[in-house]
């Protein structure tokens, strides 16, 4: 933990909190079965606004990357103690539920220590964060110029691309067979994936750690132009074409490959690194021309802790949804009895998990103010 807020920018702290605040609202929904559809991720294929918050926040991992990566001062050990510390709290994480549920039920250790260690889940968003952060730090660190990096990134989604045809030439994004399933299967079992597909699969597999490296790197770009930008605070015209070209990228290559978060292919990669280019472009703008800190102010506080938001949260929800209340999760009865019959239920669910992250801005507010950030 430091106490120190000096030489931030501000900027890239509002886009890293707009990803935070829409991944803890994305996990929030009481009940997803009448959640407007675009608050909840794609099936399988497409995008919605939920589908865009994890990449966002692995692109803002590769902005604030920028700022340190290329210093004569970096040393790689501080990369991999982050990397080891956040894959061990995934994996403390993923087996929270389990021992929250041993302390409250009657089943026995041996039952629980097949059921989290087992059993268990071995991959998961932070173990993903860990290996997409060492990859993206290590080739940035050394490709070094932008030209080389941005190289590597269509060359990594190229790879990921001809994996996917390769192994399944007929059918090559099958839900069923796939090359991101299979390695997943070979490496760690089926039953250490997640297991709510209806068959195993996890969305945070191995095989899309590289697409998810390409979209940090994009970051890294993004960043170098940000603190360029800082610099001069005039020409947004490069971070803006930038954008326009990579979403117009993405969309064409969808017509070879599938737009898909739980796969994580290359169009998924272009069209959100695209949309993120555009929104730091924006927000660089409007932070430049007009005085937008109290517009801003929740999003900021909550970009300067942002892993620590999304743990906690997380792990409030799985205590709310494990401890019940007249046979029924506390999360579930309490949105039952407040916003359930607002409109209708899924302006209801909506409402309410927006209320449920508003909860938690003022903690963000208070950690800002004394300049307290906790680093994951």
């Amino acid at each position: 933990m430091t106490k120190n807020l000096k030489q931030r920018i501000i900027e890239i702290d509002i886009f890293r909190g707009l990803a935070i605040i829409t991944m803890i609202i994305v996990d929030a929904p009481p009940d997803f079965e009448v959640i407007y559809p675009i608050l909840t991720h794609s099936s399988w294929q497409g995008l919605t606004i939920a589908d865009l918050a994890f990449p966002a926040f692995v692109f803002a991992m590769g902005m604030s990357a920028s700022l340190s990566v290329f210093k004569s001062n970096f040393h790689f050990r501080h990369v991999l103690s982050r990397t080891l510390l956040l894959f061990f709290i995934g994996t403390i994480f993923n087996a929270f539920p389990h021992f929250f549920n041993w302390l409250l039920s009657n089943i026995t250790e041996s039952e629980l220590y097949e059921q989290a260690i087992i059993n268990g889940r071995i991959l998961g968003v932070l173990q993903r964060l860990a290996l997409t952060y060492v990859f993206g730090i290590f080739l940035c660190r050394v490709l070094r110029t932008d030209k080389n990096i941005l190289i590597a990134v269509f060359f990594l989604m190229i790879a990921s691309s001809i994996g996917f045809h390769i192994y399944a030439s007929d059918d090559p994004f099958n839900q069923i067979d796939n090359i991101s399933r299979a390695l997943d299967l070979y490496i760690f079992g089926e039953m250490h994936l997640y297991q709510y597909y209806g068959f195993p699969f996890d969305p945070e597999n191995l095989y899309g750690t590289i697409n998810s490296t390409a979209s940090m790197m994009f970051g890294v770009l993004a960043g170098r132009l940000v603190l360029k930008n800082k610099m001069k605070r005039k020409n947004l015209k490069e971070m803006f074409l930038l954008g326009i070209a990579l979403i117009i990228c993405g969309y064409l290559w969808s017509t070879f490959d599938v737009i898909s978060k739980p796969l994580w292919t290359a169009p998924y990669t272009l069209l959100t690194s695209g949309g993120s280019f555009l929104l730091i472009a924006i927000l660089i703008c409007l932070c430049t021309k007009f005085n937008t800190s109290k517009l801003f102010r929740p999003f900021c506080a909550a970009g300067t802790n942002p892993l620590f938001f999304y743990l906690i949260t997380n792990v409030a929800l799985i205590v709310l949804w494990t401890i019940t209340f007249e046979d029924v999760p506390v999360y579930l009865w309490i949105w039952q009895y407040t916003t359930k019959d607002l409109i209708s239920p899924a302006f209801g669910s909506a409402i309410y998990a927006f209320i449920w992250c508003l909860l938690w801005l003022p903690i963000a507010e208070l950690l800002y103010r004394k300049n307290i950030i906790i680093k994951l």
